[in-house]
């Protein structure tokens, strides 16, 4: 969504299970009227792990957040540039925690003596299952201020 001359904003907030929060927000206002808007959207996540590690440490839940930004420049009526600006992180050792296939996962193929997982949800992990991923980004688009209208 683009940056707009008149203020709007949406926010929502929800809980569900395994304590699962979910928040959003998403934010725009004009800076200088008719010249500069900017707009802002922020999700984040948060969720405890439904999965049982039967190896080793516990397999952490979810975490993630994401942070969105732009800045629209009407120069004339005929030209605009967007200015976007973006980060973002995600915790998701669950990614690791691959669900078992006839009792097998990928960290038994590499250490065969660890407890066979033999349940929905369960995992046999010796190792810390820190899995972070980051991304950073900005890009600057000129656009025909037609497509703001």
């Amino acid at each position: 969504m683009n940056p707009s001359f008149e203020p709007e904003g949406r926010f929502a907030l929800s809980y569900g299970r395994f304590n699962d929060v979910k928040l959003n927000f998403y934010g725009s206002l004009p800076i200088v009227p008719d010249v500069m808007a900017a707009n802002i959207a922020v999700a984040y996540r948060n969720e405890d792990s439904f999965t049982r590690n039967i190896a080793g440490p516990e397999v952490d839940g979810l975490n993630e957040y994401a942070v969105r930004s732009k800045l629209l420049f009407e120069l004339s009526s005929n030209l605009s540039f967007v200015l976007t600006g973006n980060h973002s992180r995600i915790d998701n050792a669950r990614q690791l925690a691959f669900a078992p296939y006839q009792g097998n996962n990928t960290q038994n193929l590499r250490n065969p003596t660890l407890p066979r997982p033999s349940r929905p949800f369960e995992v046999a992990l010796n190792e810390p299952t820190d899995f972070v991923t980051r991304n950073t980004g900005v890009s600057l688009k000129g656009v025909p201020s037609s497509a703001y209208s």
